[in-house]
Order: structure tokens, then C-alpha cells, then sequence
């Protein structure tokens, strides 16, 4: 059974490559699929995690970038009004 994990990050790179290298030694022939959610990361982040996360997990690592920090107010705005991202698919092979 395929397991899948979307992991949000906000700045925190060292904790969040700390996450990815620990889910990378611990699921070794696993069917696993990480996506990583980049709320909006002013530090290194942004650039570093994709890297990190394909050369820890390979093609089962995807991200999805917001351009800024996202908090979803009350109530939610609509669909249209929310920030754009920039996502990678798992069937793709072009970094974040």
C-alpha cells in the first residue's frame, strides 16, 4: 500500500532537511511519497528543500511553493482570491 506525507514547512530549514533525511533512512523499500508544502519561506528554504528532497528521496519527493505565507482567514476566502503556487508534480522530473 502506497503511503503518502505532505509535510508544511515554514523557514526552519535545518529541522525540515532533518525531517526529510530521517523519513529517507527509515522508509528504504517503502511504496512512500513525500510532498512538502513551502508556506512562503523567507530563509534558504525555498532553494535548498528541493535539492535536499530529491537527493534523499528521489522521484517519491514533490514541493509546492506559495510565493508568500498563506493563513487562511475566517471564513475562507474563495478559491480565486488565494495566492498562486508553484507546484512539482511526482511525474515530473523539473525542480521546484
Amino acid at each position: 500500500m502506497r503511503v503518502s506525507l505532505v509535510i508544511p514547512a515554514w523557514n526552519l530549514l535545518e529541522l525540515t532537511a532533518a525531517c526529510l533525511r530521517s523519513l529517507a533512512s527509515h522508509s528504504r523499500g517503502a511504496d512512500l511519497e513525500v510532498l512538502l508544502g513551502d508556506n512562503g519561506s523567507t530563509d534558504a528554504t525555498p532553494a535548498a528543500l528541493p535539492i535536499l528532497g530529491r537527493g534523499f528521496l528521489g522521484n517519491a519527493f514533490a514541493c509546492c511553493a506559495m510565493k508568500k505565507t498563506w493563513v487562511t482567514p475566517r471564513p475562507a476566502m474563495p478559491e480565486r482570491a488565494r495566492p498562486a503556487a508553484t507546484c512539482c508534480s511526482f511525474s515530473t522530473t523539473t525542480p521546484c
